[in-house]
């Protein structure tokens, strides 16, 4: 599932938006989930930032 894929089945489709500036907030706060708190499978479960902090200390 692409990228966009995964904004559309995890914010658009479960939210109802009342306004354009309450999309704009709720996508930001999308954004900072998913750069920063969303654990996947291939990470081997760790946080983005600590799969980045592992990778930057093994290269």
């Amino acid at each position: 599932m692409s990228r966009i894929g995964l904004l559309k089945s995890e914010l658009f489709y479960l939210h109802v938006f009342n306004s354009m500036e309450h999309f704009k907030k709720e996508l930001l706060e999308y954004f900072g989930y998913y750069s920063n708190c969303r654990i996947k499978a291939k990470r081997k479960g760790l946080l983005p930032a600590l799969h980045r902090q592992q990778a930057l200390s093994d290269a």
